[in-house]
């Protein structure tokens, strides 16, 4: 070991042990940074990693639900395929199980992430379904009563009078 290594050691020795009240305020702001600076790089390091996670995961979100979009509108029975069922339920399916069977592999993330998004989209539109039956056996229109007409698919279109706004759209557009 060198000589310069040894006067080194010997001057963190002694400043290690040196008493509180005879460090300068220098020296004790260094100390702090360096004793407390791991931990809170540690903790800097976590978040800047989730965060990644989540951009990463709201990325693929967005592309599997983008992908369902343009499947209901160019399809003719949108979503709701006759011969194969429910497309945002396939995806929910193929994510789950790609998922499981490819856990070990960093794609299996990726998989599992997508069919959640295709749970999400299969649980929203079936819902929506059944819960727009149920208001219409009652007379009742999805979205709320004074949004629109029955059997309008325009919002803003309805028996409620009154909005200044919506009358002169209405006669001017």
């Amino acid at each position: 070991m060198s000589s310069d290594m040894l006067v080194m050691r010997s001057i963190a020795n002694a400043a290690a042990h040196t008493p509180a009240r005879e460090k300068s305020m220098l020296r004790k702001w260094v100390e702090e940074i360096s004793t407390s600076g791991g931990a809170s790089l540690q903790r800097a390091r976590i978040h800047a990693v989730a965060a990644g996670q989540a951009v990463r995961q709201n990325g693929e979100a967005l592309l599997g639900g983008a992908a369902l979009g343009v499947a209901s509108a160019y399809l003719p029975g949108g979503l709701d395929n006759a011969h194969v069922g429910p497309l945002d339920g396939w995806m929910a399916g193929v994510g789950f199980v790609g998922g499981i069977v490819l856990a070990n592999e960093e794609v299996g993330t990726d998989i599992r992430n997508l069919g959640a998004a295709g749970s999400a989209v299969l649980s929203f539109r079936k819902t929506h379904d059944f819960t727009a039956k149920k208001m219409a056996e009652r007379g009742m229109v999805a979205g709320g009563p004074l949004l629109k007409k029955a059997g309008s698919s325009v919002a803003g279109e309805s028996d409620f009078a009154g909005d200044p706004i919506v009358e002169f759209a209405k006669r001017n557009f």
